[in-house]
């Protein structure tokens, strides 16, 4: 198991217009490396609380080769209810980066909501995120270990908002629910 879910946290935050904005990145770190320097640390959090030792979104990366296979979740706060996701998607290295397969991506509803909710909601995010076309990563120094992430589209330019930190750990954290900005 290896990690790495920046593509699906950063597309997830975009979409509900979250996430506080990160510090400017340091050097430029290959994806690969990343791998091997948070080996034994396979959950990657974003939106790290350290109070409450919390994240808005906690994704883990399977690796076979250049082909990755992400998982992540986050809760999204839906009409005043917490609403947890579950993202799945294919992806690749590329350029050294972590990017995204566009066609491989899947949402599914996971905690208690109405079916109907749940079929709808589904459908429009998997509409949105394959209107997205193939989403990069590219990983950089942060502050205290951590790595501060750029999501790009396919012509590489950074996303609006497509910026983040994230935190590598050995154990799974707990979420919380994307604060709005």
């Amino acid at each position: 198991m290896i990690r790495g879910s920046a593509v699906i946290a950063t597309a997830l935050a975009l979409l509900a217009g979250c996430a506080a904005p990160p510090p400017e990145p340091g050097a430029f770190v290959p994806f690969v490396q990343v791998l091997g320097e948070t080996a034994g640390r396979p959950f990657e959090c974003t939106g790290y609380d350290p109070v409450s030792d919390t994240c808005e979104s906690v994704g883990v990366l399977r690796r076979s080769g250049d082909d990755l296979g992400a998982e992540a979740f986050l809760v999204l706060p839906i009409a005043g209810q917490p609403v947890t996701l579950r993202f799945t998607g294919r992806g690749v290295i590329r350029n050294d980066r972590a990017c995204g397969v566009p066609g491989s991506y899947a949402t599914e509803v996971t905690s208690e909501a109405d079916q109907a909710f749940k079929d709808v909601f589904t459908e429009v995010m998997g509409v949105i995120f394959e209107s997205m076309g193939e989403l990069c990563t590219a990983y950089y120094r942060g502050p205290d270990g951590s790595y501060v992430t750029e999501a790009t589209d396919e012509a590489g330019q950074v996303l609006p908002g497509g910026r983040d930190t994230a935190h590598f750990f050995a154990r799974q954290p707990r979420l919380r629910p994307m604060s709005p900005n």
